[in-house]
């Protein structure tokens, strides 16, 4: 069970992430995808790719920022309220485990078109039943990968490597001076080099967005492994209150955007209930079951530097991402030869 101050934390968590999707579809008329930020950097999408590294940027400078405030307990002792300590961060899962856990994660939410983000916190609250039936899939998918691999330990022996060694310290430090100094100075580059004030307003929307997502996760507990793994193992409803928290700030948010601003989302919202939505929900939870992972908490623990989650998780997480084009081109030949064997046949 979570303690009574992780629930009014959850709470607290689930406004500041609301808000930020909220703000993105006020200002932008944008869902806050982590999964399609991602890809986008990956395949270096061209209109988007500033606005969406400096969402990331964003998040990682806030990160950094939250850590230097509330830091953790000790290097081999107890968590903080709002950080894993190193060896906790990293447990009970091997370098394996971690590249398995974030390759699953990459390809199940790149073929469901969405995450936790896309799909919970601004999917349901625009009532599409679509990412209702994406979230109950892989909410059950990670459940029961979770709990039998609780039952069955396999890809459990932790490297300790890193663990112990205080250089993150100099990881923290260095990555708050870059990712600060990124956000100060691509804005100003826009303004002043390029005179392009549209897309001044718009970096300064994705680092007021990606402020209240990296606060708002780090209240509710997304990015502490140790907590999304007790919650998958029945014993920490908190996580429940923050979702709940962000779905019911962001029903009210989205439909006096939607209804009473009329406010559009640029994207089409596609509502179809597909084999590739059923699919690659399930496979999105065994890896979130198995790394207690997804895309918007890894930036948070990006600084860390740590081999697991920023040198193998994140990359295999992109390369999850990438591989869904084979195995759906695949798929589709596959199709089209039945097709066409049955066409033959009939003939």
């Amino acid at each position: 069970m979570g303690e009574p101050n992780d629930y009014g934390y959850a709470v607290l968590g689930g406004f500041l992430v609301s808000l930020g999707s909220s703000l993105h579809l006020y200002f932008r008329s944008r869902t806050t995808g982590f999964n399609s930020m991602v890809y986008s950097l990956v395949t270096c999408d061209r209109p988007s790719i500033y606005w969406k590294t400096t969402m990331i940027i964003a998040i990682i400078f806030s990160s950094c920022i939250a850590w230097n405030i509330f830091e953790f307990s000790s290097v081999d002792g107890d968590t903080s309220a709002f950080f894993d300590s190193p060896y906790t961060m990293i447990s009970n899962l091997s370098l394996v485990g971690f590249g398995l856990s974030g390759f699953l994660v990459g390809f199940g939410a790149k073929l469901s078109h969405g995450c936790t983000s896309g799909h919970l916190i601004c999917g349901i609250p625009r009532l599409s039943l679509r990412s209702l039936v994406a979230v109950i899939i892989y909410m059950v998918s990670a459940y029961l990968f979770a709990n039998l691999r609780y039952e069955e330990p396999f890809l459990d022996d932790t490297e300790e490597v890193w663990v112990g060694d205080t250089n993150y310290y100099a990881c923290i430090y260095t990555i708050t001076v870059v990712s600060g100094l990124y956000l100060i100075v691509m804005p100003l580059y826009f303004k002043f080099g390029k005179k392009m004030h549209e897309m001044f307003h718009t970096l300064l929307i994705s680092i007021l967005v990606g402020f209240l997502f990296a606060f708002g996760m780090i209240f509710g507990g997304l990015n502490r492994r140790s907590k999304v793994m007790t919650f998958l193992h029945f014993g920490d409803g908190s996580l429940w209150v923050f979702f709940a928290s962000v779905i019911i700030f962001n029903l009210l948010f989205f439909y006096y955007l939607l209804k009473k601003k009329n406010i559009s989302f640029i994207e089409t919202p596609n509502d179809r209930i597909t084999w590739r939505l059923v699919l690659g929900s399930i496979i999105f939870g065994i890896g979130w079951g198995l790394g207690g992972l997804c895309p918007g908490p890894s930036f948070i623990l990006f600084m860390f530097m740590t081999p697991h989650i920023s040198l193998i998780w994140l990359p295999c997480l992109a390369l999850g991402q990438l591989a869904v084009h084979g195995f759906e081109r695949i798929m589709r030949n596959c199709i089209e030869g039945d097709m066409e064997e049955h066409l033959l046949n009939y003939e």
